[in-house]
């Protein structure tokens, strides 16, 4: 008797942990992505949801930063490059923010983009180091 006792006590300790946890998810208090092979992925799709992962978590996203400057710098997808100034906005100003929006201002084509860097970096009142037109 006191077998079964112990089993259905475990069994309804087990399903409850399994519950608060599901409710944690659902609330998006706990995640289980891992966002830093999310920026590294070769997919657009993984590489957008890492970066919109880093903008949820503002200032505490900074620890990814350097990959979010990266992919500024180096993606193909004009989204996904636009998604990366949006996370820089969430994160906030550093030199290093500063200094990565104003390289790929000076490569950068795609107009909503440049748009996106420029106002960026005038919220900032940074001064952009090239002529705002391409």
């Amino acid at each position: 008797m006191k077998g079964r006792k112990w089993f259905w006590r475990s069994v309804c300790l087990c399903l409850l942990s399994a519950l608060v946890v599901g409710v944690l998810y659902f609330f998006g208090i706990v995640s289980f992505a891992n966002i830093q092979r999310g920026l590294d992925s070769e997919s657009l799709t993984e590489r957008l949801d890492a970066l919109i992962l880093v903008a949820e978590r503002g200032a505490e996203g900074a620890r990814w930063s350097d990959p979010v400057v990266r992919i500024l710098q180096q993606d193909p997808s004009s989204d996904v490059r636009e998604m990366a100034v949006i996370a820089l906005r969430e994160i906030g100003p550093s030199p290093r923010h500063i200094a990565g929006l104003q390289s790929a201002l000076q490569t950068e084509t795609e107009d909503t983009v440049r748009f996106s860097i420029l106002e960026l970096l005038d919220q900032w009142d940074v001064t952009p180091s090239i002529s705002p037109t391409p």
